[in-house]
């Protein structure tokens, strides 16, 4: 796809200006329309914003410095850039046209070639400050959509009833887990997420590694085993658990899928007592 020429709006009360940059800025194929006051500049800058403003300094009514204000002070045209036009190249100018929002300077007489440069370079910043700006919107675009996707998520997690548990497998810390996690093990999210699964976990930290790699490579994860887990107060708790494997970019992550079962273990316990005594 072909950019479509620059268009760029040339403000100066004098027609002989007006048609110097013409002659000088229509060959090398951009867009010229024009305005011969400040205040005539910003009907044609609020009507369709230009791509850039040659902006004379010396205008009667409204001068260069009060229309580059106005401009930059707007955030629909702050982006325009702006080359102020001067007879004067003095340090005290340059200062206030820098103040009032200008981006470079021109110094009448105007050297058609220093005019070619200057408005190829505006012109070129400008274009990359708005991929830059596009691409920060696609960057908070994609947030966004990864925060709704996540909190999603976290819903589905906590309207399980089992206790859900997501570690990683390289750093061997929790990623995320559920509210019925916390809840089982007497824990606040913020206090769960200092602790390693082996600290939660009757298991030794080698026993559970070994656990987490034949979740890796396929084997036990589809049986469910008996576990002991500590709760806060120390008690122990019996729970039965499920281990899955997953690949989530360049790391596995385990998903254990926790299990309350004390009452299910208490009742069979008193059954059987019940039927030694019969």
């Amino acid at each position: 796809m072909v950019d479509s020429p620059a268009t760029i709006l040339v403000v100066d009360d004098d027609l002989v200006n007006r048609k110097l940059f013409e002659v000088l800025l229509c060959a090398q194929g951009y867009d010229l329309v024009f305005a011969v006051d400040g205040d005539e500049a910003l009907k044609v800058v609020a009507k369709k914003p230009p791509d850039l403003i040659l902006l004379d300094v010396m205008m009667p009514g409204m001068d260069g410095y009060k229309v580059a204000e106005i401009i930059k002070a707007d955030f629909a045209t702050a982006n325009i850039p702006i080359l102020m036009v001067t007879a004067q190249g003095d340090r005290s100018t340059r200062l206030i046209g820098l103040a009032s929002g200008a981006d470079d300077f021109l110094t009448k007489p105007v050297d058609r070639l220093e005019l070619g440069l200057k408005v190829r370079n505006l012109l070129r910043i400008k274009k990359y400050d708005a991929k830059a700006k596009n691409f920060a919107v696609f960057l908070e675009q994609q947030v966004q959509a990864r925060t709704v996707e996540l909190q999603r998520f976290r819903n589905a997690l906590d309207m399980g009833m089992d206790a859900i548990f997501l570690v990683n497998r390289t750093t061997l810390r929790f990623i995320d887990f559920n509210a019925t996690a916390c809840s089982l093990l007497g824990y606040a999210r913020a206090e769960l997420f200092e602790l390693s699964p082996s600290e939660i976990s009757c298991t030794t930290p080698v026993q559970l590694e070994n656990i987490y790699e034949a979740a890796i490579s396929g084997h036990g994860t589809n049986e469910l085993k008996e576990f002991h887990l500590l709760h806060k107060n120390g008690s122990e708790i019996e729970v039965e658990i499920y281990w899955q494997a997953l690949m989530i970019g360049a790391d596995w992550v385990i998903v254990s899928v926790v299990r309350d079962i004390t009452k299910r273990k208490e009742a069979l316990r008193t059954l059987c007592i019940t039927q030694s005594l019969m």
